[in-house]
């Protein structure tokens, strides 16, 4: 398990490399070269993420119990995506990055706008893929913070803006209650 998660690593930080050299060095006509490169890379790492010998590398009780939680999470997450929607979202965000760029510099979002379009398409697309309970979004930030709900954010938006006792959700009747150390959120009957 420790070789397959060294090549891992290797493929990640080389990946990161490139993606790093796209948005800084490299001339605009490699972009599509290059997001060809990193979505050759994604779909490799991600083999290697589904492998069979990644699976049984879970077992081995020297990665620790911390380590093997989060391997087998990662496992999990990765066997629920079809390795051609990682290879087109990785190069779908490389192309995304550079169209972003240009439109920046010339302040014409309608350059970008096709662009989001798809990798809005594409986060749905793997949010069914991973399923969800209440919204789509909860798949996606799974990836970040696992406990976390799109519901939640809302509570914590609307906290930080200042909102006091007294505010209730239109759609679900939740009820905001801000403290000075906390901020909850309960159903009133």
């Amino acid at each position: 398990m420790q070789n397959l998660l060294r090549e891992i690593a290797i493929l990640s930080s080389t990946s990161a490399a490139l993606d790093w050299d796209q948005e800084t060095f490299a001339p605009p006509k490699a972009v599509d070269f290059r997001s060809k490169q990193l979505a050759y890379l994604a779909g490799k790492i991600h083999g290697l993420k589904t492998s069979d010998a990644f699976q049984e590398g879970l077992e081995d009780d020297s990665l620790g119990e911390a380590n093997q939680r989060e391997l087998r999470h990662q496992f999990d997450r990765a066997t629920k995506l079809p390795r051609g929607l990682v290879e087109r979202a990785s190069e779908t965000s490389s192309l995304g990055k550079a169209a972003w760029s240009e439109a920046r510099e010339k302040d014409d979002f309608s350059l970008f706008a096709p662009h989001l379009a798809k990798l809005l398409d594409i986060a749905r697309e793997q949010a069914d893929h991973w399923g969800y309970e209440d919204e789509p979004y909860d798949a996606l930030l799974s990836e970040y913070e696992r406990s976390a709900k799109t519901r939640w954010l809302w509570v914590t938006t609307l906290a930080q803006a200042g909102f006091r006792k007294g505010f209730r959700h239109p759609e679900s009747g939740s009820h905001l209650a801000k403290t000075e150390s906390s901020v909850s959120l309960s159903t009133l009957n």
